[in-house]
């Protein structure tokens, strides 16, 4: 059963106890500002987003690869860069679903699609899965950089 409500903690600033009731101001021991938790939940492979140009990237590398490619576009050494390209996954006319790739571009006329991971842990078997359907559905081969 999934509950809809959110439940919101509430600590102590000054001896760390904590609550699960709203209503307290002060600490019921030392008598100390009741603060909302923050959620400690964050990217399971600790990556950062990043914007820029008003674009979101999920990780400081992602990040990084993009003002490379956007400094090769503007030298002419690729083009048509797209970021976030969505690659639909569907079979015998059913929509299984989608795969974001990070970069898609030009480069001496070939088509070169890019996936920005931060090691081994970040392929996931999920991913590797997805990655394959893409690759054999759109006759395409995905980079892993």
């Amino acid at each position: 059963m999934k509950l809809s409500r959110k439940i919101k903690i509430r600590e102590c600033s000054e001896c760390g106890w904590m609550t699960i009731l709203a209503s307290p101001k002060t600490c019921p021991k030392c008598g100390g500002e009741m603060k909302p938790m923050k959620s400690a939940k964050g990217n399971k492979f600790k990556a950062r987003p990043e914007t820029i140009d008003g674009l979101r990237f999920a990780s400081g590398k992602e990040a990084m690869r993009y003002r490379i490619l956007k400094a090769m576009a503007q030298a002419d050494e690729i083009e048509s860069l797209v970021c976030h390209p969505v690659f639909r996954i569907v079979i015998n006319g059913i929509d299984c679903g989608k795969y974001t790739a990070d970069f898609d571009y030009l480069k001496d006329g070939k088509r070169i699609i890019e996936d920005c991971k931060g090691g081994d842990a970040t392929k996931t078997e999920a991913y590797r899965l997805r990655k394959k359907i893409v690759e054999a559905l759109h006759g395409i081969t995905i980079q892993e950089v």
